[in-house]
């Protein structure tokens, strides 16, 4: 509830995207007579309270300034986090792929993780990147899966992936990873397999 409650368009997207993640993993990949029956719960609880949660000022604000349902496009806040994605379309095509270096980036204008990697690093800064993420998600599990995933999402239109920010985001990923390196090394030392 304080995600939505403080007015953050990128936080009421992530609370789906886990919510939906959770929902396919646990409801939809695992079909059982429980689980058919939690899905019908979900979907019976979702039509009750979206149309009580779009009727808050603030839900209705956050999804205001995301979608303009009016003129069928994004709101001001996602048009802000996308349309700089047009700088990398100018570029020649050489700096397509190295970049125009760190800290040359086109002054006030806001460039999300991924623009910024994109525009300072190129094609091969932004494959970097993309391995990071694939290395990350198949040395973690279960949440630290769907963590992964969100955080590649969330660098799309955010800052997350620089500065303090990826301080927050990178124990939570690594945490599991270590673990569980650890964890086959011991079941392989017993003589035991994953």
């Amino acid at each position: 509830m304080g995600i939505i409650m403080t007015g953050s368009g990128q936080g009421l997207i992530l609370l789906v995207g886990v919510w939906g993640i959770w929902f396919m993993r646990r409801v939809v990949f695992t079909i059982g007579a429980k689980q058919l029956i939690l899905g019908m719960c979900v979907v019976a609880m979702a039509i009750v309270f979206i149309p009580v949660l779009l009727d808050i000022p603030i839900v209705a604000g956050n999804i205001e300034r995301a979608f303009d349902f009016e003129q069928g496009g994004l709101g001001y806040a996602g048009i802000a986090r996308i349309r700089n994605y047009s700088y990398l379309i100018e570029f020649p095509l050489l700096f397509k792929f190295i970049g125009m270096g760190y800290g040359n980036v086109p002054v006030d204008t806001y460039l999300p993780s991924l623009a910024y990697t994109l525009y300072s690093s190129g094609l091969i800064g932004g494959l970097l990147v993309l391995c990071f993420f694939i290395n990350m998600y198949r040395k973690t599990i279960h949440f630290q899966n769907v963590f992964v995933i969100l955080y590649g999402i969330l660098i799309i239109g955010s800052t997350a992936f620089f500065a303090l920010n990826v301080c927050f985001y990178l124990p939570f990923l690594t945490y599991n990873s270590n673990r569980s390196d650890s964890f086959t090394e011991v079941q392989q030392a017993h003589g035991r397999t994953a």
